[in-house]
């Protein structure tokens, strides 16, 4: 599992809580992987977020001279309390 937080302003703060795994491809040439994330803890406008995401993603076969390329796709609910 990996904390992450995310600073988006001054007070407005996102602590998530990630967890997956990764994966070899068949292909030998490429990884998969997916997780899923929990909203732990809000800042500011985001305090009482309760949710997550679920997000997959693959890293790519290396292109010389482009360093690692991959991409992720993100699912992301959410609910703030009302105010």
């Amino acid at each position: 599992m990996a904390l992450e937080v995310s600073s988006l302003g001054i007070v407005n703060n996102l602590v998530m809580a990630n967890q997956g795994t990764a994966a070899p491809e068949a292909n030998g040439r490429t990884t998969g992987w997916e997780a899923t994330c929990e909203f732990t803890k809000g800042t500011g406008r985001f305090e009482g977020l309760q949710g997550g995401r679920l997000f997959t993603g693959k890293r790519l076969a290396a292109t010389p001279g482009a360093g690692a390329q991959y991409y992720t796709d993100y699912g992301l609910a959410y609910a703030l309390p009302s105010r």
